[in-house]
Order: structure tokens, then C-alpha cells, then sequence
């Protein structure tokens, strides 16, 4: 991932900016959705596991806490025999 400032392209497609350091291990929710919005991503989380995937508008949060209204694609990732591997 990238560590940067500055504005965005719309061509661009990472606007939170997190370094390696920052991110892994973490709840993507943690890092990237409004604290007020948290309770909303377990309805979001069940709804992936149920139809397998979802897509649509999101308020996201950077990591200098500006909001963006992001699209975000969701699917479950499945392993060789089509088992979903979470």
C-alpha cells in the first residue's frame, strides 16, 4: 500500500493511503468506516456471507479522518472446493 499526501485522481483507486505497517492485521472497518457507521458493518458483513457479494456506495473515512463516499465490491473468497474459506 501506499503512505502519501496530497490530492487524488479520479483514476485513482487508493484513497485512504495506509502504509503496510498500518494495515495489516487490522479490521478493515477500523480503519477505514466512520466509528458511527461500525454497527452498520456487521449488517454489511452478513449480507457478503449470505449472497456471496455485494457492491454499492460507502461513507469511508482516511486515514487524516476526511470522509469520502467510496464504492466498495465485496465477494467471498472461496477455496478450491467452492467452501468459503472464512
Amino acid at each position: 500500500m501506499r503512505h502519501a499526501a496530497g490530492p487524488r485522481s479520479h483514476g485513482d483507486s487508493l484513497p485512504i493511503r495506509l502504509t503496510e505497517e498500518e494495515a495489516v492485521g487490522e479490521p478493515l472497518a477500523d480503519l477505514t468506516v466512520p466509528s458511527q457507521f461500525h454497527d452498520r458493518m456487521d449488517r454489511f458483513a452478513e449480507h457478503v456471507r449470505e449472497n456471496t457479494r455485494w457492491e454499492g456506495d460507502l461513507k469511508l473515512r482516511r486515514k487524516d479522518q476526511s470522509r469520502f463516499i467510496g464504492l466498495v465490491r465485496a465477494s467471498v473468497a472461496c477455496d478450491e472446493g467452492a467452501r468459503p474459506s472464512v
